[in-house]
């Protein structure tokens, strides 16, 4: 794979590409199979981020021993030493062990006249210069990125978790239940539930469905489309991008089959039973979601509590959140089966994959 590809493959799972660089990415993909095989590639190499989210600090000492290196740095470099005259016209040095004096007269004003040092920087002057603006960087980007990551997230579970209270309150008036995907028609899809929690007066803005770690949260102008606007969509093609926009960043719970017949969910108050998260993406293996890197995702539990995970299955659950138990993007197969799904996913047939 070209290198430059795979740094444009590499920008994209990482929301770092320009609007327009990823509406043309988008586009490609679409259409190109081999380049979206060539994604799911770049996107295994960052399993090892994925598996360890946690945060990891620089070794003890590291930046002690960093400034020791840069110190002794000259010497390394072959720096010639002082000749008998430049030590003998060079400034005194400053005895600092005494109690040192108050005046400025000597102690602040600069040596001048032909012994005073050089200004001019040599090529050791400025490798140490390198050297250190390289370890300060190592040392606090790192760090800035990682708070930049955390305090996303945290927004994100913020408003996971304001929706989660409407969603509390939905069932409350609705005989326990949460808003149902209609089985058929131009609303029978999963982002649903946000204009019925809108409409309904449960949520107070659009930005409440909207990730801050996601690509749509750099549409200012962005707005959950109402259920009428769906029911009068003129062709399929405004239809389909109404559908998508429906849900914002997130999925939600698709429901369950039992003899036959399709059920919505209902509000049982399970610890372990995921409600909505982080969109998963369809492109991309485990489907993990890309609100965060691809480094995991939110979820929230029907007990209202709020989880970053790594992997949509977590270890020891024996489930996978984002589909069914037989591995289906899919209503569930019973009511313990929990499939979270994205804003156009239809409960009751797959996406294909």
């Amino acid at each position: 794979m070209a290198e430059h590809l795979r740094e444009r493959l590499l920008g994209y799972l990482l929301g770092a590409l320009e609007e327009d660089e990823e509406a043309i990415l988008d586009e490609q993909l679409e259409r190109d199979e081999p380049l979206r095989r060539q994604l799911k590639q770049v996107w295994r190499s960052l399993q090892p981020l994925r598996s360890s989210p946690q945060e990891f600090l620089p070794p003890l000492g590291l930046a002690a021993r960093t400034c020791e290196m840069i110190a002794e740095w000259p010497s390394r470099a072959g720096e010639q030493p002082c000749s008998e005259h430049e030590r003998q016209t060079a400034a005194p040095a400053i005895d600092l062990s005494g109690p040192v004096s108050s005046r400025s007269d000597a102690s602040m004003s600069p040596t001048v006249g032909p012994g005073a040092a050089s200004s001019r920087w040599t090529w050791a002057d400025l490798a140490v210069a390198l050297s250190i603006a390289a370890a300060a960087f190592l040392l606090v980007f790192p760090a800035i990125e990682n708070s930049r990551f955390h305090s996303r997230v945290t927004a994100c579970q913020e408003n996971l978790r304001q929706v989660g209270v409407a969603l509390a309150q939905f069932s409350d008036r609705n005989d326990g239940f949460f808003p149902q995907i209609p089985a058929s028609g131009p609303t029978a899809v999963a982002g649903v539930y946000a204009p019925v929690l809108l409409e309904g007066g449960f949520l107070d803005s659009s930005t409440r469905v909207v990730c801050p770690a996601s690509t749509l949260a750099e549409d200012r102008e962005f707005a959950v489309p109402a259920l009428e606007q769906l029911q009068k969509a003129a062709v399929a093609e405004d239809l389909t991008r109404l559908q998508r926009q429906l849900g914002g960043s997130y999925g939600y719970t698709l429901g369950y089959r039992v003899d036959g017949r399709y059920r919505p969910t209902r509000n049982l108050h399970r610890p372990r039973f995921a409600v909505m998260a982080d969109a998963p993406s369809y492109d991309l293996p485990d489907l993990a979601s890309l609100n965060h890197g691809g480094l995991g995702q939110n979820f929230l539990f029907e007990d209202g509590h709020i989880e970053f995970l790594p992997s949509p299955q977590p270890a020891g659950l024996g489930d996978d959140f984002f589909t069914n138990d037989t591995g289906l993007v899919a209503a569930g197969l019973h009511r313990d089966d929990a499939v979270v799904g994205s804003s156009a996913t239809t409960p009751l047939r797959s996406p294909g994959l």
